[in-house]
């Protein structure tokens, strides 16, 4: 009995040891071009289930705000999870990051020596802000331990800050790895030479001096908010309470103080060397590949450089509208019926002189020119036909859930006073209407009717020849490196 069994392990081990070298042997083939399939979102949806939920837009979120004769202002918003201290700045905060850096390793000093809070300290920059966190300290004890820290700044040990130098050695290494390194390609190339967004991570090797003047120039550009994560926060502060309202935000009047106090950037003057939609219509067509031998995937960047300037309402939703993951129109198509790709997806980034609609991925070399091409067939569709009504009605009822997600999330509600903050306004704006459609169907046929901009990172030798037949009139420009 034991002989049988054990034969028949073995039988059903070499079947298995077939089966996957069979599978190893499979030749995989793509189509040339397929053309874009949308899903019919006019269907009628099986009786057995309930019908699909109309998402109403958002009600405008309640929180205080005072504007502080101080210089600071103050906020009680009691979806955030903990207290804020955020500086905004119209410039951007160059070596932001380092900056961040340093003051978490003197945090970090200040709890080996037994302040429990400074342990739960959290530091942050971005491009045009820096950001304390805590859930430890109150409102005014977090304000004067940033105040402190960002002070002594120089007071880091030679030890310490040639520690921070080799992690920020490190995050650029790991970057090779994670996929940053074709973010910060496409960004130079989206953004154009010499935009102040360049600098932002470029490599710091200064000396501690040269930091702490970067940190205090950005500082003193920078304005101030104070937010308390408690509904009474703005109560038990030492200011007068008479000056603060919970009403909705869109009910509070603004004083020209206040909606000024740090205005919304210029963009780059320099508009000969940044990209922008009037020169982009002219582009040629043109795919940048950053070479990476050996590498068994493409990581696939494509979008287009916008002005900053106005509303990026239809940017989002055209994002959305393409990339809202599993239910838009490229993950529909490129995943779900021609399995070119794990996942694609769209965002709209939006900055105080940059604006860029991107969409993103990645794909197995063996397919890898027809994801390609799938995304640009896709843009050009959308750009010559308007979606219907029912695609429209279900961008919109997404659009809405999204924003009533981010605005009952700390996360979301933190990063709504963020944006507020670096766009020049004092407090977030209550929601407008997400979706116009005639604006968006004008937006789609004058964007996406221009030559987008196309980044790829994989083995050159690999995959050039697959995009030079997938891609007929398109210049193929292979990169060994970043450029400088």
């Amino acid at each position: 009995m034991k002989l049988s069994k054990r034969l028949a392990r073995l039988s059903l081990s070499a079947a298995m040891l077939a089966a996957l070298i069979g599978c190893q042997h499979t030749q995989l083939s793509f189509d040339a071009a397929l053309p874009p399939k949308l899903a019919d979102f006019s269907a009628e949806a099986n009786p057995g289930l309930p019908p699909f939920p109309h998402i109403a837009a958002p009600k405008p979120a309640k929180f205080a705000f005072v504007h502080g004769d101080d210089g600071i202002d103050r906020a009680a918003d009691p979806r955030l999870g903990e207290n804020q201290l955020l500086f905004t700045s119209a410039p951007p905060f160059i070596h932001g990051a380092m900056a961040a850096r340093a003051l978490l390793a003197n945090a970090r000093q200040q709890a080996l020596a037994g302040d429990g809070c400074a342990e739960m300290l959290k530091i942050s920059a971005g491009p045009h802000s820096l950001r304390f966190s805590s859930g430890c300290d109150s409102p005014e004890q977090l304000s004067q331990r940033a105040s402190a820290l960002m002070s002594s700044i120089e007071s880091l040990s030679d030890q310490e800050y040639r520690r921070i130098l080799r992690e920020q050695k490190l995050a650029s290494h790991i970057d090779a790895f994670s996929g940053n390194d074709i973010d910060r390609l496409w960004a130079k190339l989206i953004l154009g030479k010499g935009h102040p967004y360049l600098e932002l991570d470029s490599p710091f090797d200064g000396n501690q001096a040269v930091l702490a003047e970067r940190l205090a120039a950005f500082r003193a550009s920078a304005s101030v908010l104070l937010i308390s994560a408690a509904d009474n926060g703005l109560a038990t502060a030492p200011f007068s309470s008479s000056r603060v309202s919970s009403k909705p935000v869109s009910s509070q009047p603004v004083s020209s103080q206040s909606a000024s106090s740090n205005p919304a950037p210029e963009p780059p003057k320099n508009t000969a060397e940044t990209p922008s939609l009037l020169k982009m219509v002219a582009s040629p067509k043109r795919l940048y590949l950053l070479d990476a031998p050996g590498q068994v995937q493409a990581q696939v960047r494509i979008g287009y450089g916008l002005s900053p300037q106005g509303s990026s309402r239809d940017c989002r939703a055209l994002a959305a509208l393409l990339g809202r993951s599993q239910s838009g129109r490229l993950f529909y198509d490129l995943r779900s019926q021609r399995g070119l790709t794990y996942g694609v997806y769209g965002s709209c980034i939006d900055n105080p002189l940059a604006r860029t609609l991107k969409f993103y991925g990645a794909s197995a070399n063996a397919s890898a020119g027809a994801f390609v091409r799938g995304i640009l067939d896709h843009l050009t569709l959308l750009s010559q036909s308007a979606p219907g009504d029912a695609e429209l009605e279900m961008l919109s009822s997404f659009l809405s859930g999204q924003q009533k997600l981010i605005e009952s999330s700390s996360t979301g509600a933190l990063s709504n006073w963020v944006d507020a903050r670096i766009h020049g306004k004092p407090f977030p704006a209550p929601p407008q209407a997400l979706l116009d459609r005639t604006a968006l169907n004008t937006f789609a046929s004058t964007v996406l009717a221009t030559p987008p901009l196309v980044v790829i990172k994989g083995d050159a030798d690999v995959i050039r020849a697959d995009f030079e037949a997938k891609l007929p009139g398109w210049h193929i420009e292979v990169l060994s490196k970043l450029p400088e």
